[in-house]
Parts: C-alpha cells; structure tokens; sequence
C-alpha cells in the first residue's frame, strides 16, 4: 500500500466564492506549435524560445534546453499528457516516475497523485488556445481565471489580470517530446 499523506482540502490563500475566479538524443530543434493532445508533449515558453516547462526539486520551472543538453534534462521537460483527473475535457500532466503536475499554494510542482478532489482539480489544466499566436493557455480546472503563468524562471498558477503582459507569460507552445 502506498502512504498517503493528509492534506488541507481547503487552502488559507484561496480565492473566495466572491472573487474566485523526436529530436534525436544529439539535437533538440524547435518543432511547429500543435494541440495539446494526449500523449508525450514539451511545452516551450511562448515568449522565450528554448525555454522549456521543467522542474527542479519538483518545483516548477523554465529551463534552456539547446542540442547539449543531457537526456536527463530532457526526459524532465517531457510529460505525458493524459485526460483531466478532475475533467475528462481538461488534460493532467505526468512525468515519466508518475508524479503529476499540479499547483498547491499556486507553486506548480510534481507530486505523487493522491486521491483527492483538491488533487485532481490542482492537477488539472484546461487549454485556452490564444488567438493567432500558436500558443496555447492553461487555466486551472478547479479555479477559472487562473492560468499557468511565468513569474521569471519559476511556474506559478495566477489570476490572469487581462494584460498584454499577462498572456504572453502564460502562453506555451506545445512541442513534440524532447525525448523519444
């Protein structure tokens, strides 16, 4: 049996109901912006290329990737898109030792799955396609208006406050994996 840690079903920084809102291991080059279907996926930084969705320590970031880097730096900034665990429509993002992608205290970060209605809706993202751009939006599934969103070289879920700027830090193009 795996153990389970409790956690928090609500969280003290939540929004309140009033205002809630195959790149070969030698070469990484750029492929066009797709869907987001399932799946292996990288997602790339729409407003900085070659920075890719990873984690350090599981906690969400960006990091450069180019043709020197290691297959492990690679195999980090692929995951396996699968359906939403909170909303078959959304999608959930695994990594390749089955921990997901999810935000708690608005930090994305990798945590083993748990059997929760916060988890599943934590680790659920659903796309919005960003007119125009080939990019693509992530908004949490279990708090609309927030969206995956860059805040420098860490990943954060953040309340999307309809500015330029705004969009173009939560916008990502979806690329094939980094590794095969």
């Amino acid at each position: 049996t795996k153990l389970r840690v409790n956690r928090p079903r609500e969280r003290p920084d939540a929004p309140s109901s009033a205002t809630r809102p195959s790149p070969t291991p030698s070469r990484v080059q750029p492929s066009p912006a797709r869907a987001l279907t399932a799946g292996p996926v990288s997602l790339e930084a729409g407003g900085g290329p070659g920075l890719y969705v990873t984690t350090a320590d599981s906690v969400g970031v960006l990091a450069a990737l180019s043709a020197a880097s290691g297959s492990a730096a690679r195999e980090q900034a692929t995951f396996e898109v699968v359906a939403g665990l909170n909303d078959p429509k959304c999608f959930s993002l695994r990594s390749a030792d089955g921990r997901y992608l999810r935000h708690l205290s608005w930090r994305l970060r990798l945590d083993e799955p748990i059997d929760t209605t916060l988890f599943r809706g934590d680790a659920t993202f659903c796309v919005r396609p960003v007119a125009g751009t080939g990019t693509v939006q992530l908004e949490s599934s279990n708090y609309p208006g927030w969206f995956m969103h860059r805040r420098g070289g860490q990943l954060w879920v953040d309340q999307n406050d309809g500015s330029a700027a705004f969009r173009a830090d939560s916008a990502f193009r979806v690329r094939t994996p980094l590794t095969a």
